[in-house]
C-alpha cells in the first residue's frame, strides 16, 4: 500500500511540475508581447514627435511676380525697393517680407529716395550678384547684406551717414567697394569675411 502512496505522490509531483513549467513559459511569452507592444508604442510615439517637431521650411519656389508694400519681386528674380516703409518692425530675418524667396533673388535696385536698407534685407541672398544703391541711401542696416556670396561689387553714394554692424558678412566675392570719404559710421566687422576684397575706394 505504501509503494502505491509512494509512486502517487511521485506522479502528482511530476504533474504539478509540468504544470508550474508551462505556465511560466506562458508567462514569459505573454511578457515579450507586451514588452513587443511597448516598444512598437514607444518608436510610433518618438516618430510622431519628431513630425510634429520638425520645422517648417522657409524657402518658397518663386513663380510669379510678388508685390507688396514698397517693393515688387518679379519672377526673374529681381527685386525693387520703392520706398523706406518696406519694413516696419524687425526682430529676424524671417520678418523680411521676401525672406522665404532669397534664393531666387539675383538683383535689387533700390529706387532713390529710399534712404535705409533696412537690417538683414537681403540676409542670405546667396545669389544676389548685383545692387543698385541711389544717392539718396544714408544708412546701410545690421546684417543687410549677410552672406550674399555672390555679390562681387557695391558702390556707395556721399550721403551715406551709417553702414552697421556686419553689413557685408561674408560677401566673399565682393572684390572692390567704394565708400565716401566722408562717412561718420563704419561699424565693427562690417566687411568681415570678405576674403576676395582686393580694393577699397575712398
Amino acid at each position: 500500500m505504501n509503494k502505491y502512496k509512494i509512486a502517487g505522490c511521485l506522479i502528482l509531483s511530476a504533474i504539478l511540475l509540468l504544470s508550474s513549467s508551462c505556465a511560466d513559459d506562458t508567462h514569459a511569452e505573454s511578457g515579450a508581447d507586451v514588452t513587443s507592444q511597448q516598444t512598437t508604442a514607444e518608436i510610433t510615439s518618438e516618430s510622431e514627435t519628431e513630425e510634429t517637431e520638425k520645422p517648417e521650411e522657409d524657402t518658397a519656389v518663386l513663380t510669379e511676380t510678388v508685390n507688396g508694400d514698397g517693393y515688387t519681386l518679379t519672377a526673374d528674380g529681381k527685386l525693387t525697393i520703392s520706398s523706406d516703409n518696406t519694413v516696419q518692425t524687425l526682430t529676424k530675418p524671417s520678418d523680411i517680407p521676401w525672406y522665404k524667396y532669397r534664393s531666387s533673388i539675383k538683383e535689387a535696385v533700390i529706387e532713390n529716395g529710399v534712404t535705409k536698407i533696412s537690417d538683414y534685407a537681403f540676409y542670405e541672398c546667396e545669389n544676389l550678384t548685383s545692387a543698385s544703391i541711389p544717392d539718396s541711401l544714408k544708412t546701410i542696416g545690421k546684417k543687410a547684406f549677410w552672406k550674399c556670396s555672390s555679390l562681387e561689387e557695391i558702390d556707395l553714394p556721399d550721403k551715406m551717414e551709417l553702414i552697421d554692424i556686419y553689413a557685408f558678412y561674408n560677401c566673399t566675392s565682393i572684390t572692390s567697394v567704394t565708400v565716401p570719404s566722408g562717412v561718420p559710421n563704419i561699424r565693427d566687422g562690417a566687411f568681415y569675411g570678405c576674403t576676395a576684397l582686393e580694393s577699397v575706394s575712398f
